[in-house]
């Protein structure tokens, strides 16, 4: 039976071992790529780079997210306690209600039901909401937003390793990995050459990867998903 993360030391422990086989994949193939003598082989397997390191991005959020969201359901919260994201979740279907309803008296039994529902337990569906398909900035800034995570920390590490960066997160991650992805895996022809893959690898695998897995285990620990975490927000990484 798989481990559920139903306390910080065993999201630390999944959370890990999701990243180190990931890592240690795109390690191995990264030198294997760096080694290729034969040029024409070299171009082919530069080209799956780019698709392997997009598999890894999305997969590695993917999972790590949903290990923390799976987390934060175990953690037995009342609604006023969580933070406005994970309100969203818990109330979502209300608030549908609410947008959708004509009735005034039917708007107003559900303001009312929430405002008393407040101190109860709250409900957050099993199956996480969150998704990762064609994992665009604006995708990735939603998974922050619901692990209360500033995305600007992680342009920060970016420009931390590379001096000469002279663009945001937001053009790396939709231009620079996505793109070039889409274009490769719909069967198109895009050159990568040793340079431009061992950029994104520095930047995707070394320092995004790497800083989404320390946040993730650092939200957990200082209790982000609750309105009032234990102390002030963000860490010094």
């Amino acid at each position: 039976m798989n481990k559920a993360p139903r306390t910080t030391e065993l999201l630390y422990e999944l959370v890990e071992a999701e990243y180190t086989w990931r890592i240690t994949e795109l390690s191995n193939y990264r030198n294997a790529v760096l080694e290729e003598q034969n040029p024409k082989v070299k171009t082919a397997m530069l080209r799956g780079g780019v698709a392997l390191l997009y598999a890894h991005w999305e997969g590695f959020i993917k999972g790590g997210a949903d290990l923390y969201y799976e987390f934060v359901t175990y953690q037995d919260c009342k609604l006023i306690e969580l933070n406005n994201a994970f309100v969203s979740i818990a109330l979502k279907g209300k608030i549908n209600d609410l947008q959708t309803s004509k009735r005034l008296t039917a708007n107003q039994d559900i303001v009312k039901l929430l405002i008393d529902k407040q101190h109860e337990k709250a409900f957050l569906p099993k199956e996480s909401p969150i998704r990762t398909s064609n994992l665009t900035y604006d995708i990735f800034q939603d998974i922050c937003t619901l692990l209360g995570l500033d995305i600007q920390l992680f342009e920060n590490k970016v420009k931390s390793i590379d001096d000469d960066f002279d663009r945001n997160i937001e053009k790396t991650i939709n231009e620079d990995l996505v793109n070039r992805r889409n274009t490769i895996a719909h069967g198109k022809y895009l050159m990568v050459n040793e340079e431009e893959y061992k950029r994104l690898y520095k930047i995707f695998v070394n320092k995004f990867l790497l800083t989404f897995k320390d946040l993730v285990i650092d939200a957990a620990q200082r209790k982000l998903y609750l309105r009032t975490p234990i102390n002030n927000y963000p860490p010094s990484l």
